[in-house]
């Protein structure tokens, strides 16, 4: 049995109003469960954005820039994989980024890593590190000037 799959259109998003929303609106919607874990949804730049499928090659290109980097690192920072960073407009969840403080850091001080916090932001696009294209490394550079 065959399935023939028919691509979804695109829309120019340049060409369309968008309703955008805050961080604040997100994390209401987090904490009245609008949104759960199994929404798999990120904000980006205050529109709502389906996160990414990875497979197998994704998977593994992740871990290894993971042990790869993890092992460099002085104890004061420490590498976040698929874990959220606040920034003005969005809370994106980048495959990886290296952050200020150990990994208890933002439990202990009650809050995300922002901009400022954060250095290498990083999207894998097909096993390939792609941090000048992903929406947080973006942020954090704006964010940093």
């Amino acid at each position: 049995m065959t399935l023939a799959l028919t691509p979804l259109p695109t829309v120019d998003l340049s060409t369309v109003d968008l309703f955008r929303i805050s961080v604040e609106q997100y994390h209401a919607m987090i904490e009245a469960e609008i949104l759960t874990t199994s929404d798999r949804v990120e904000l980006l730049e205050g529109v709502l954005v389906y996160k990414m499928s990875k497979d197998e090659s994704h998977v593994v290109a992740e871990e290894s820039v993971s042990d790869a980097v993890e092992k460099q690192l002085p104890n004061t920072f420490s590498y976040r994989s698929q874990n959220p960073i606040t920034l003005p407009d969005g809370e994106p969840e980048p495959d990886g980024a290296v952050v200020r403080g150990d990994r208890r850091t933002y439990l202990r001080e009650g809050r995300k890593p922002g901009a400022a916090d954060t250095f290498l932001p990083e999207r894998l696009q097909s096993g390939v590190l792609s941090a000048a294209t992903s929406f947080a490394g973006r942020q954090a550079g704006r964010q940093r000037r």
